[in-house]
């Protein structure tokens, strides 16, 4: 009995040995479980990233509609071409063979039989105009002007589509950080949730507060749902801004635009100057002003010089030469209402283009001016939601604080929560607010073209190829 006794008891205390040691043996292995698994996992691979100056260089590359326009400008450069051409001599050559014949045509009292006659000829002209009083001159004007229009139209387009890059951009941009914020939420909500639970199970808290946060929690997991529909439609937007179907799976570069130091003189003075609307008004302008010249042009002669040489024989090659040189002078008499409406018509329309450009001018001004003001405005919401971020913050801090210790409340935690959520969104919101601001008013100054950190590569000139005083005094 005592044997059977000491041999469980012997048992019990060697088994109870041999359970320390592999606690003490495992003793340095537990003290590095932070590090142990991260040897095992794989790294996750990072996801491609996509930054403001390739997103705007594959848009200015690669749009379809820029490509259309960079045709349209190539056709223009043709027509000036083509409009010139009354400068230069033109020449035709002409060939002919023919043959003709007839039977049985009655001649007096016999009949006459005629048979089977051929002919062959061939001609060279040449022609050259000598003196048109500026038809000419104003009909190459006309089409340099229309190109210069066309190129204009280009740049207007292209800031567009610059400017809806820039805010596609930010956007996609924005709505990644507010996964980022929204994720941020769930982390505290969760925290809250598990300090209720710990309070409910030792009697210290209410069912009430566990129930506030999982209403918390679940309203915060809805904001990630809502942040990652968004995300994803803001990626659809920037790949149709950029002229494509879809960017793939890519991730914005955090990029913010410089704020142009400016005041409102600069702005009012780069919106008459340097935007590519006014600038394609004033050159309707112009235009109005060649159509004038070129009406009025019609009331004076026109002088020509002609040449030709032939030959024509009924055998072939044609022996039968003539020639022809000479002078031409074209002088209207009575060609009336014709000319005087002509002309009458394109004053009146130079008067309209010329209030039309006023308009647009002043049009363009005060885009500029309310952008330059919708700037300074972003800037202040910014600064204050910043300011109602760190209040928010700290206010969150204090109320976990008082609720870990059993101060504060549930409702008061609850509180200070959602405020914290809205701060983050006010902030957020606030500052790719002045971003988008930033982008608005440089294509409102017709600067976005230089300053939205596109490649110097692809930056065009907004004034290029304007014909001098193509723009009203």
């Amino acid at each position: 009995m005592m044997r059977s006794v000491w041999n469980g008891t012997r048992g019990r205390v060697l088994g109870f040995c041999w359970v320390l040691l592999l606690i003490f043996s495992y003793l340095p292995v537990l003290a590095q479980d932070t590090e142990y698994p991260v040897g095992l996992e794989e790294e996750p691979t990072p996801r491609p990233r996509i930054n403001l100056r390739q997103a705007l260089a594959v848009a200015v590359s690669t749009h379809p509609t820029l490509k259309q326009a960079i045709a349209q400008i190539e056709a223009g450069e043709f027509a000036v071409t083509a409009s010139t051409a009354p400068w230069y001599p033109s020449s035709t050559f002409n060939a002919s063979s023919g043959q003709s014949g007839t039977d049985g045509q009655p001649g007096g009292l016999s009949v006459v039989r005629t048979g089977v006659q051929r002919s062959y000829g061939y001609g060279i002209s040449l022609s050259q105009q000598i003196y048109d009083f500026g038809r000419t001159s104003q009909s190459i004007r006309l089409s340099e002007l229309q190109l210069s229009n066309t190129r204009l139209g280009y740049l207007q387009t292209r800031q567009r589509i610059l400017d809806s890059v820039v805010q596609a951009y930010f956007e996609l941009l924005r709505q990644d950080q507010a996964i980022t914020v929204n994720q941020e939420n769930i982390r505290n909500a969760e925290a809250v949730l598990a300090q209720a639970r710990g309070f409910l199970e030792a009697g210290t808290g209410a069912k009430i507060g566990v129930i506030q946060a999982e209403a918390n929690l679940a309203n915060a997991k809805f904001g990630l749902v809502q942040a990652q529909g968004a995300f994803g439609r803001a990626k659809a937007q920037l790949a149709s801004a950029m002229g494509l179907d879809l960017v793939g799976d890519l991730l914005p570069e955090e990029t913010f635009l410089e704020v142009p130091n400016w005041d409102t003189a600069e702005v009012r003075d780069l919106a008459r100057h340097a935007r590519p609307d006014v600038l394609q008004a004033a050159v309707e302008v112009a235009q109005a002003e060649a159509r004038i010249k070129l009406a009025r042009a019609e009331y004076y002669p026109r002088i020509s010089a002609s040449a030709s040489y032939s030959a024509n024989d009924r055998v072939f090659p044609p022996n039968v030469y003539s020639y022809n040189v000479g002078v031409n002078l074209s002088v209207p008499l009575i060609n009336e209402p014709a000319l005087s409406s002509a002309v009458g018509q394109a004053e009146a329309n130079h008067r309209a283009s010329l209030e039309s450009f006023r308009n647009v001018e002043l049009l363009a001004i005060q885009e500029a001016t309310s952008a330059f003001y919708t700037l300074k405005e972003a800037e202040g919401r910014a600064v204050s939601a910043s300011e109602a971020l760190r209040f928010a913050t700290e206010n969150y801090r204090l109320a976990s604080e008082r609720y870990k210790v059993g101060v504060g409340n549930s409702l008061e935690l609850s509180q200070a929560q959602q405020q914290l959520i809205e701060a983050r969104t006010q902030e957020l919101q606030a500052r790719f607010d002045v971003q988008n601001a930033v982008a608005t008013l440089l294509r409102a100054t017709g600067q976005i073209d230089t300053r939205a950190l596109l490649p110097e590569e692809y930056v065009v000139d907004p004034i290029f190829d304007i014909p001098e005083k193509a723009r009203p005094e």
